[in-house]
């Protein structure tokens, strides 16, 4: 299973990884995935996006 939400990457993914047996999911880059709760066992991730209201004060 893997998601993408820019779509060359979509495509270029989908001919990759579908003849290995993969889904490819198009995801609109929303703070959800388009999975229902308690869907998968285990998620990776080899890059994302965090964004913090408060960042954390350094360490002292």
């Amino acid at each position: 299973m893997a998601t993408e939400s820019y779509p060359p990457d979509l495509a270029l993914a989908a001919a990759r990884l579908r003849p290995r047996g993969a889904w490819v999911v198009a995801d609109d880059d929303e703070p959800r995935l388009p999975f229902a709760d308690d869907v998968f066992d285990l998620a990776h991730s080899t890059r994302f996006l965090l964004e913090a209201r408060e960042p954390a004060s350094p360490a002292e």
